[in-house]
């Protein structure tokens, strides 16, 4: 049970980290680039798990 809490926070962890580099560089390069408003945290999560399902679906179909 010890190694599924620590495995869990890690994960937890991980994934914050992702959500704001997706966040600052997002905010940092997008603006400039293709003139995109600027996001929140929120936001940035919602387009990581975007993201995360369109791959694990991709991944999915090529197992099959």
């Amino acid at each position: 049970m010890k190694d599924f809490i620590k495995e869990l926070m890690w994960g937890v962890i991980f994934d914050i980290l992702i959500v704001i580099c997706i966040y600052f560089l997002w905010n940092w390069l997008m603006p400039d680039i293709i003139s995109a408003k600027k996001i929140t945290l929120l936001q940035a999560w919602m387009l990581k798990l975007l993201v995360n399902l369109l791959i694990h679906n991709r991944d999915f179909e090529r197992k099959k």
